[in-house]
């Protein structure tokens, strides 16, 4: 099963309370054939959402059957503010920047995974930026990644993102679902109403969030610093995606000529909700690739 629980960890000089889903497969074993223990045996592989979005974006991914899965210990996160990990206190808003987020996740890395295991990171979107940000700056830890249309390039197409700044309306998170998805589920107008409302609620957090990044400027872009990055990694796009077009995995690969690029038909901006098969498929693959 997985297990949901709260912990504390320390980013800076600030507490933050993080919620996480976590589950261990039953082979995922650190003890070898002749009873040693060998972390080794049982790597961790870490899930983080994108914005917007919560550690249950993973459900289908933590949910599949056991023999689907790679042998390992999965952690998914609440991003601060995000799902049900409180937001960070008044005057503390800088604790929503890509560099604190990749700190908060390494945070959690280092309380939930033992210290020789080898770590994975798989990023959707602005998670795939956020865990780019942690392999780049602990690179002796993580070992791959798998980065599911990952936002983080300052050359990027962001076009798309800008009709969701403002008010939230039922036109507006209706492109986006037209946008996400190859094909987008039929929601009723009732349900919707209670989308808008709850994106209503959350307004003034998100503009929080939107605001840091912009104090922040340009220091969290990966641009400049994607030819140092060491973990092995695969690259995952949705052709279907019109959140973060396809067009950008050449930026990455011009960047980063290491890293292995799949484009997936029938997918869309989401791929760990509309074809999880594909993404278990990538996460078996990634796993059989030796170190660099």
């Amino acid at each position: 099963g997985v297990d949901s629980r709260e912990i504390e960890v320390t980013v800076l000089t600030d507490r933050e309370a993080i919620h996480i889903l976590e589950k261990k497969t039953p082979t995922c074993t650190t003890t070898s054939a002749g009873g040693s223990e060998d972390p080794r045996l049982c790597p961790c592989i870490a899930l983080v959402h994108g914005f917007g979005d919560q550690a249950m974006s993973w459900r289908k991914i933590l949910t599949a059957e056991s023999s689907r899965l790679l042998p390992c210990h999965y952690v998914a996160l609440d991003l601060p503010g995000s799902g049900d990990s409180p937001p960070p206190r008044p005057g503390h808003d800088h604790l929503y920047t890509i560099e604190n987020y990749a700190r908060t996740l390494r945070a959690v890395l280092e309380k939930t995974c033992s210290s020789g295991q080898p770590v994975t990171l798989v990023g959707n979107s602005m998670g795939g930026w956020v865990v780019t940000h942690l392999a780049l700056n602990w690179p002796d830890r993580v070992s791959k990644l798998l980065l599911l249309s990952p936002g983080g390039l300052k050359v990027g197409d962001h076009s798309a993102l800008e009709f969701l700044s403002g008010e939230p309306s039922v036109e507006k998170l209706q492109e986006f679902q037209r946008r996400a998805y190859f094909k987008a589920r039929e929601i009723p107008p009732q349900i919707w109403r209670k989308i808008v409302d709850k994106a209503k609620e959350e307004s003034a957090e998100t503009a929080r969030m939107l605001n840091a990044r912009k104090v922040n400027g340009d220091s969290d872009y990966l641009d400049g610093r994607l030819p140092t990055l060491k973990a092995q990694t695969i690259l995952f796009w949705g052709k279907a995606d019109r959140i973060i077009p396809p067009t950008d995995a050449k930026i990455w690969k011009a960047y980063a000529p290491g890293i292995i690029v799949r484009e997936v038909e029938r997918c869309g901006h989401m791929p760990q909700k509309e074809c999880p098969a594909e993404v278990l498929r990538s996460l078996h693959d990634l796993g059989k690739i030796g170190p660099s």
